[in-house]
């Protein structure tokens, strides 16, 4: 519409910390704090808080008021939050996280946002890898979508009473196993992956056969998923993706880097050795 949408962050806790400015302008970003607000991540990049205008507590929620005051002089937003040269993104909520086997930590809100805007036939992407080496996914495709990409690009489905014009579950699900499907939802997979950290990368997948819904409780009223509710139902079919050999049904991501998770000693990283510190400008405050 021609219009700059800028975007801010604050909570009932603590008011109005960040604000992006029309002079400094980013998409995606909810900008600077503001003056007087001091704002760091945690190790686990939990966005912290300190300024005036914290709240001082919860009336009568001494358990409520310890996890968010801590005692370490910030407040604890919940939010995961990543800095981009002064500039703070959130990206998901800190309840959200899962932790791999390697100890990265994964937003996987973000990644499943990139890939619904990479993938115009996607409904959702459930990611899942709790405690595993590497990240898996459960691809959910759109029916109406996936119906109107199938008829432009020539896919037709036979077998089992499925006709492609039938507009069918049978029919749908026959299409989610198309060979020209699966390649489809891999080129986005693998265009996903592109930018993502090793740790992140979707490296196998399978589709579900139907789409998420409310009644199942797997979407709640505004059609969010339910992530929780997800990996519970769906528990056996994710950890089956990580079976040797791959199971039917089950794909590896195109273009994924398999690497080893070893990393170099801190003391022995170059960037993080005194005698190589790059010593950066200080950026003009406006």
């Amino acid at each position: 519409m021609g219009m700059p949408i800028a975007e801010g962050y604050g909570l009932t806790e603590g008011c109005i910390t960040h604000l992006t400015r029309l002079d400094a302008f980013r998409v995606g970003t909810i900008g600077w704090p503001l003056p007087g607000v001091d704002a760091r991540l945690a190790d686990d990049g939990e966005l912290l808080i300190k300024s005036d205008w914290n709240l001082l507590g919860y009336h009568n929620r001494p358990e409520a008021t310890e996890e968010v005051l801590p005692g370490d002089g910030y407040m604890h937003t919940g939010d995961i939050a990543r800095v981009d040269d002064g500039y703070f993104y959130i990206t998901d909520r800190k309840k959200s996280l899962f932790k791999t086997s390697n100890g990265k930590y994964v937003a996987p809100a973000a990644i499943e946002s990139e890939f619904k805007g990479l993938c115009p036939i996607a409904m959702e992407l459930a990611t899942y890898g709790e405690g595993h080496k590497y990240i898996v996914g459960m691809v959910v495709l759109e029916k109406k979508a996936t119906e109107d990409w199938c008829k432009a690009n020539g896919v037709e489905v036979t077998g089992s009473g499925a006709g492609a014009e039938d507009g069918s579950d049978e029919a749908f699900a026959a299409m989610t196993r198309h060979p020209k499907v699966i390649e489809f939802v891999q080129q986005c997979l693998a265009k996903l992956n592109e930018r993502l950290n090793t740790w992140e990368q979707v490296k196998r997948f399978r589709i579900l056969d139907r789409e998420l819904s409310i009644e199942r409780d797997e979407l709640t009223a505004s059609l969010k998923m339910r992530r929780k509710h997800v990996h519970a139902t769906f528990k056996e079919d994710f950890e089956a993706i990580y079976n040797d050999p791959l199971e039917p049904g089950c794909f590896d991501s195109a273009g994924v880097t398999w690497v080893s998770f070893e990393q170099p000693a801190l003391t022995e990283h170059p960037v993080l050795d005194d005698a190589h510190d790059i010593h950066l400008p200080h950026r003009r405050r406006h």
